[in-house]
């Protein structure tokens, strides 16, 4: 599902840079374009430990963000993987986009970056003076959720995984302050708590949709910091396993807030005991006396607005999703759910937050809806960033322009070869000419003759996922334009200095996970590019592997044994042919339990097996198939034997 392949707001980076093993780079320069026709306030860009590499400098507490004008940015160090160390392997900072506006911003070495308490628009932390509170806010919002000492407090015991609301109307962040004096039920100024979640969704949480019942975990029993301000704040909360219809299922929800963002992104990792895939998961927003409610199925969200309690005023609140992975809208007696589609693979990212009128950032229904949907819009086309060293930048050629007329037939021959893209432009995009407007074209000479090829990227749902977007190559022919480039997906393309007759060999690089990377490299065969092999990379420690690997049986048997090590961060995938009617089995063997597989058929996707350790079955087709073998935790290894008869 690309949509949701990356785990926070991120950005395309659409050049790669190029450097020398011999000579470090002491800068790098960022161009970040927005394609859109619509501000952009307070949007978020992300750069990993990778691309800051040429810089030499391991500790990114340590570089430092400066604008056009050289005014130095509030950047952040972010650890995105938990590791051993809590070491930082992404650097974000933040800018406020016009329509269609470009903005430079350099990144250099310096001395250890220090804040101040006025730096800080994010921020959370863990309250147990309350209870087990888990706390978190921005500039904008806050919110609260509830641990397990909660449930057993004699004087308001409450079992819920809700997440709650608390409203406020300054950028000044409070919660500290408001648990201190203990008086935030009553607005002194600041705001107020006056949402009653109790064993509702409240604004967010989520549970499974089974047989037109809602389940849902109790109140997290653990509960971790990954980064804390001053733009995002980051956290993973740990649920017990609860059950569902026979089936347990466990969660890990990371929730991350920016800095200007009136809507979190929560990202749950959940695991079901049985291997069960048929669950479909359902985020809520408690329901509330003459609640105004909208749902947006080609977009992907669902909103609320509604009275708030004690005549306090009126707030919106809101849900977006992956429109690909929306399957429908439910309810139950306290929730309204929008319900993801059965056997959406974890972890799937979906945002949910809120707005109160009397913030003065959001008064109306309407303009409420309208932030929704631009946030929406955001999402589906995000900010997109070149990044080269400061030599290369000088010296580079300047691009030229390419002019509209080939734009346009670019455009149009695109569409003719990829219908079911062009039906979605229709239908999702506005049509062919609001594609053209936001579409990216470059020009590259692969085989070095001095005739350009054109490298094409249609920003928007139809072929971009949150980071990666579907890279198209054409070359001009005696009646047109022909594709030279099937099946690339990711940030766009790099020539490499190897060639395979007479053309460039490419790499293209795309985010696989907020902790990994891929490399796929392409290979000319005399018509047109194939794909040569792929590997995936953890961004933190640098390991590489290959992203798939054929298994190979020995001549005369019917089984083979491998071993290899997997994490969060790197998965193995194989590949393995069979015909239809055989019987496959596989198991698996490590000593921790979080290490499972995922069966699957290599040309559909379809689900054979999930989320577990042992499988038998019956092939249902001839062909390939893929087994993905992964972990919930850090490197571990496997032993797994694959049989088929």
């Amino acid at each position: 599902m690309p949509w949701m392949k990356a785990t926070l707001l991120v950005v395309s980076v659409l050049a790669l840079f190029v450097f020398s093993s011999s000579s470090v780079q002491a800068q790098l320069t960022i161009t970040a374009v927005n394609k859109l026709k619509l501000a952009r306030p307070a949007e978020t860009i992300e750069l990993t430990a990778q691309t800051l590499a040429p810089l030499a400098e391991k500790d990114l507490m340590k570089l430092h963000v400066r604008d056009a004008a050289g005014k130095e940015v509030l950047c952040q160090a972010v650890d995105t993987d938990y590791d051993d160390y809590h070491k930082p392997d992404t650097l974000i900072f933040q800018a406020d986009f016009g329509p269609n506006e470009t903005k430079t911003f350099t990144v250099a070495a310096g001395k250890k970056r220090e804040y101040t308490k006025e730096d800080f628009r994010a921020y959370g932390r863990f309250v147990r003076e309350r209870f087990d509170d888990f706390a978190w806010e921005n500039d904008r919002v806050a919110h609260r959720t509830y641990g397990k000492a909660l449930i057993t407090w004699k004087g308001e015991p409450l079992t819920s995984s809700a997440i709650d609301i608390w409203s406020k109307r300054t950028e000044k962040l409070v919660i500290n302050d408001w648990y201190m004096v203990d008086n935030y039920h009553s607005d002194q100024g600041e705001g107020v708590d006056d949402y009653s979640a109790g064993p509702t969704r409240g604004c967010g949480g989520n549970g499974i949709w089974s047989n037109g019942q809602l389940y849902v975990p109790r109140n997290f029993v653990d509960s971790r910091v990954l980064t804390n301000g001053p733009i995002r704040v980051m956290f993973e909360l740990v649920y017990e396993p609860f059950d569902v219809n026979g089936t347990k299922v466990s969660q890990v929800l990371r929730v991350s807030l920016d800095a200007g963002s009136q809507l979190n992104r929560f990202t749950p990792y959940i695991q079901t005991a049985g291997g069960s895939d048929s669950l479909a998961m359902a985020i809520g927003l408690k329901k509330v006396k003459d609640e105004q409610k909208q749902f947006n199925a080609e977009h992907g969200w669902l909103t609320i607005w509604e009275p708030m309690e004690k005549n306090m005023g009126m707030q919106g609140l809101a849900i977006v999703a992956d429109p690909s992975a929306v399957d429908k809208t439910a309810e139950d007696k306290s929730n309204n759910l929008l319900v993801l589609k059965p056997g959406i693979a974890t972890p799937a990212s979906y945002w949910a937050g809120f707005a109160w009128d009397r913030a003065g950032k959001i008064t109306t229904a309407e303009s409420w809806n309208s932030y929704v949907d631009q946030f929406a819009e955001r999402l589906r086309s995000p900010i997109d960033v070149s990044v080269k060293s400061a030599v290369q930048h000088a010296h580079a050629v300047q691009e030229r322009e390419v002019p509209k007329e080939i734009r346009s037939k670019l455009l149009k021959q695109v569409l003719a070869d990829y219908s079911e893209v062009r039906d979605c432009v229709e239908k999702e995009e506005g049509g062919t000419r609001a594609a053209e407007e936001k579409m990216n074209v470059e020009e590259v000479d692969v085989n070095h003759d001095g005739v350009p090829e054109y490298e094409i990227e249609l920003s928007g749902p139809c072929t971009c996922g949150m980071v990666n977007c579907t890279i198209y190559l054409y070359r001009q022919t005696a009646t047109g334009y022909e594709s030279i480039l099937e099946d690339a997906a990711g940030l766009g393309l790099e020539l490499l200095k190897t060639s395979t007759k007479g053309y460039a060999d490419l790499q293209v690089d795309a985010r696989e996970t907020a902790a990994s990377t891929s490399s796929t490299y392409f290979k000319y065969d005399g018509k047109q590019y194939r794909q040569a092999r792929a590997t995936l990379t953890q961004v933190e420690t640098g390991e590489t592997k290959p992203a798939s690997r054929r298994l190979q049986f020995k001549r005369g048997t019917s089984s083979t044994t491998v071993q290899g090590r997997v994490s969060i961060a790197l998965p193995d995938t194989f590949v393995v042919g069979a015909r239809a009617g055989q019987t496959m089995t596989v198991q698996l063997t490590a000593a921790s339990k979080s290490v499972r597989f995922m069966l699957m058929v290599s040309k559909s996707t379809a689900s054979l097996a999930d989320n577990t350790r042992s499988w038998t079955g019956t092939l249902p087709e001839t062909g390939d198939y893929l087994i993905i073998v992964d972990a919930d935790a850090k490197t571990v290894p496997y032993t797994m034997t694959v049989s088929i008869k």
